[in-house]
């Protein structure tokens, strides 16, 4: 059976493994932004309240960033 993956890796290119490197460093005088919900997160109806995220994921040729927008209405959990 042939592999699925044959062909998409480059085998030439060695994978870096080990300590994460530190991204930020927060400033323990800076303000923080408004908690404008309170940290309540359930919404009366769609379209209300949003929950953002923000992250990267390293890669070979540098970082890919990704953002998540989620209508808090809808979510699971």
């Amino acid at each position: 059976m042939r592999n699925p993956y044959e062909g998409l890796w480059h085998t030439d290119v060695p994978v870096v493994r080990g300590k994460m490197k530190r991204t930020a460093i927060a400033d323990s005088n800076a303000d923080f932004a408004e908690d404008f919900v309170k940290r309540e997160f359930n919404a009366p109806e769609p379209d209300k309240l949003r929950a953002t995220d923000f992250t990267y994921v390293s890669a070979r040729t540098g970082r890919c960033y990704a953002a998540f927008i989620t209508d808090v209405y809808a979510g699971r959990g």
